[in-house]
This record gives structure tokens, C-alpha cells and sequence, in this order.
């Protein structure tokens, strides 16, 4: 079954704030939809508060599997994001235990729906300030467009 970028992305939110663990760490947890180039300065004016964790769509590769068919490999980029005005690696500390959470919570997770499970494929400090802290996790998943 296919499934729309905005199911998978919807489902995946609503995952990440059901699960107890991550929702105590964040304070926020949503989709982003700001402007990718202007990350930082975005988050460091928005009225959302840190810790927070925004999904993103990182995009799709697709393949034919078969006479007509094609398979969707949808890539999601999970944002972390931490402040602390003590030190930057008070704030890197905080991003890294939202990052294993995240692994924990993600990995081989279906999402209730017929799709390959979830695997993550990297993780990638996006930004590292003197009091933020922004990290991105990728995962993807792989259904049938047929």
C-alpha cells in the first residue's frame, strides 16, 4: 500500500509525543517548517521550547522492483535541538540523550503501517553554537507504490 509523505510524517510525530520517555526529555515535538538555510537563526527566535524534536521529509528514492512498479524509500530527518546557557557541551549533552531515545524509539519501527520498518541512517550535527546545539537523525522506510 502507498502511503503519502504527510501519513508517514503525521504517524511519526504522533509516535515520538506518545512515548513517555521522549515527551518528558522535549518540550516540543512537531513537525519543522521553517526554512532549512536558516536553521539556527529560526530556532533561536522561535517561541517553541527547547529541547524540541521537529520531523522533517528528507526526501524519496525511488526504484522499479518490478514491470511497472516501483518501490519509495521516504528518508525523515529528525531535528534535535538544545539550549543551555552554560556551555556548548552542556547543551550537546542534551541532544545526545534525545538522540537515544530517538534510536530507541524509531529503530525497526513500522508505525502501525504496512512499510518496512523504520532504519536509521546517520545521525549529523547540523549546527553546534556557543548555546545550541542542533543535531539531525535520518532514518527511512520502504513500501510498494503499486
Amino acid at each position: 500500500m502507498a502511503y503519502t509523505i504527510i501519513q508517514v510524517e503525521d504517524k511519526l510525530v504522533a509516535v515520538m509525543k506518545a512515548d513517555a520517555g521522549l515527551s518528558a526529555a522535549c518540550k516540543t515535538i512537531d513537525s519543522f517548517s521553517g526554512e532549512a538555510a536558516d536553521l539556527v537563526d529560526q530556532i533561536e527566535q522561535m517561541t517553541a521550547l527547547l529541547p524540541a524534536v521537529w520531523a522533517v521529509f528528507g526526501g524519496s528514492i525511488f526504484t522499479e522492483s518490478a514491470n511497472r512498479s516501483f518501490d519509495d524509500e521516504m528518508r525523515f530527518i529528525i531535528l534535535v535541538a538544545a539550549q543551555n546557557l552554560r556551555s556548548r557541551a552542556a547543551a550537546a549533552h542534551g541532544v545526545y540523550e534525545i538522540l537515544e531515545l530517538l534510536k530507541g524509539l524509531l529503530t525497526n519501527n513500522n508505525l502501525g503501517f504496512n512499510i518496512e520498518p523504520l532504519h536509521p541512517i546517520s545521525i549529523d550535527p547540523i549546527a553546534v553554537t556557543n548555546r545550541l546545539a542542533i543535531y539531525g537523525v535520518t532514518f527511512k522506510t520502504l513500501f510498494s507504490l503499486d
